[in-house]
């Protein structure tokens, strides 16, 4: 099963960007650099060998069109992690994994750099993108994980939801392409 490795699943999703459609984006950039807050709590704008690379940053188009005509489109960030890391911590309760909960540390950064750092706005203003509220999507893990509680997904995802983060296991994505 190959989706068990990240890079794979990476360029699985661009190679055939109709599985990220899935989602309600209509494209995406994939590995995108971007500028970070450093320890003083200003950006790292010098250092360009120091950007992190957002898995996925995505948009989707509003019924709204901007004052110019164009159609609205609105920048998401989307955090890939491999089929095979368990997504919860345990088989009961909503706590995650190691893993998850690293994946969820990474979308609040990169959801705060993006809005806080001018710089990595101005990248995606360039292509017509708005970055004002972006939602965070986590895709990994598989659903049969929890085929011995199938409550717990719902559980995990309720606790994610709070944290503004969205869960698709990656068995969801690929089912939801090929309906």
């Amino acid at each position: 099963d190959k989706v068990h490795v990240e890079s794979i699943l990476h360029r699985l999703l661009e190679d055939h960007p109709a599985l990220i459609s899935v989602l309600g984006f209509t494209e995406f950039i994939s590995e995108q650099p971007v500028y970070k807050i450093g320890k003083d709590n200003k950006p790292l704008l010098s250092d360009k060998r120091r950007r992190d690379r957002i898995d996925l940053i995505a948009a989707d188009v509003s019924q709204i069109s901007q004052p110019s005509g164009l159609p609205y489109k609105s920048a998401h960030i989307v955090e890939l992690k491999s089929a095979g890391i368990s997504i919860a911590d345990r088989g009961i309760g909503s706590r995650l994994g190691e893993e998850a909960r690293k994946a969820v540390e990474q979308l609040n950064e990169y959801q705060r750099w993006l809005t806080s750092i001018p710089e990595n706005r101005l990248i995606l203003e360039d292509i017509g993108w708005d970055l004002r509220i972006p939602r965070k999507f986590l895709i990994m893990g598989r659903t049969n994980e929890f085929s011995s509680n199938p409550g717990q997904l719902n559980e995990v995802r309720a606790r994610l939801d709070e944290a503004g983060v969205l869960l698709f296991t990656v068995d969801e994505i690929l089912d939801k392409a090929t309906k």
